[in-house]
């Protein structure tokens, strides 16, 4: 059974023709994405993702695939705009937002879309972040605030 998947930023397709497909949230214990049942599946947040394909009375499952959406995948949600500064930065950084944050979470992915930290109930117009325990490297992060979601900004973390 083919199980392969081509991925085109945020929209995977499952290769399996003429098949059953369910899309899998790898993130949430490989739970079923609801209404995710057609041969693509166009993510909406950032994650891992993968299908299960069911043909001939077999079904077999493929590997997830990391999906970071960035400002030009979410073109249709509003946008919480922010800047950050400096980056690449050693050990803390700012994010600056023209208005204040009321109740927001900042999620921070690495390179392969896994959750590295969250901070969560942030106000005001600044964050300062801490670099803490991260090693060295590139991360994206996302704000969100009620229906509101920050496009995915690029952190690079330097020594």
């Amino acid at each position: 059974m083919d199980t392969a998947v081509s991925q085109n930023n945020n929209i995977l397709t499952a290769n399996a023709n003429a098949a059953n497909y369910q899309w899998l949230d790898c993130d949430n214990g490989f739970a079923a994405v609801a209404g995710a049942v057609n041969i693509n599946f166009t993510a909406l947040t950032s994650g891992n993702y993968a299908v299960l394909v069911s043909q001939n009375n077999c079904m077999d499952t493929s590997a997830c695939f990391a999906v970071i959406i960035t400002e030009t995948d979410n073109y249709h949600a509003p946008a919480i705009s922010i800047t950050i500064h400096p980056n690449p930065f050693s050990q803390e950084t700012v994010l600056q937002s023209g208005t204040a944050f009321n109740n927001a979470t900042l999620t921070v992915y690495n390179s392969e879309g896994q959750i590295v930290q969250e901070m969560a109930n942030i106000s005001g117009q600044s964050i300062v972040f801490q670099r803490g325990n991260l090693p060295s490297g590139i991360y994206f992060l996302r704000l969100g605030e009620k229906n509101k979601v920050s496009s995915a900004y690029k952190l690079i973390i330097v020594d």
